[in-house]
């Protein structure tokens, strides 16, 4: 789970998915204690590491999954293309991605991108409207991903939801 904050979402994961070997990864120290004291208080043994998600330092090709949800608008677009790269060399050849985050503005009425920017400049999130307009499906296709697809999962398309496959065979 890259950036995983407080752990919210990874809690989530290890819900849907209770046999797994969870690894949570975030810059932020103090977000990192807070997971940990969700994980030890429901009985769970993460792999918490502090890094960054475009680089962090993990082995590669060691995981089924790799995912993030509501990082993306956080950072700028260049490190949105590495962190998509890292995370296909942190996927095992056919593992899959889940990335999600705001919906983009094609998706919006004219109005909602409008609160939405609203939102965004008056709540200090710089880098929303690049990750509100960034096609983030050709990104991962860049990356490398194949099978790349999207949706929106609840109302108003958030979270809008990038899934994706590194392919079995890596092109040289």
């Amino acid at each position: 789970d890259l950036g995983c904050g407080t752990g919210q979402y990874t809690m989530k994961l290890a819900e849907r998915y209770p046999g797994a070997r969870i690894t949570a990864v975030d810059l932020s120290h103090a977000e990192l204690r807070y997971a940990q004291r969700r994980a030890a208080e429901a009985g769970l043994d993460w792999e918490l590491v502090r890094a960054p998600a475009e680089d962090t330092g993990l082995d590669g090709q060691r995981y089924d999954l790799v995912t993030s949800f509501i990082l993306l608008h956080e950072i700028p677009p260049h490190a949105i293309r590495k962190v998509f790269a890292e995370a296909l060399r942190l996927l095992r050849p056919g593992g899959d991605l889940v990335f999600s985050d705001v919906a983009p503005y094609h998706r919006r009425t004219p109005s909602q991108a409008w609160l939405d920017d609203w939102d965004a400049e008056n709540g200090h999130e710089p880098w929303w409207r690049t990750a509100a307009t960034i096609d983030l499906a050709a990104v991962a296709r860049e990356a490398g991903f194949t099978d790349v697809r999207q949706q929106a999962l609840g109302d108003n398309s958030y979270p809008w939801v990038t899934i994706a496959r590194k392919p079995e065979q890596v092109r040289p």
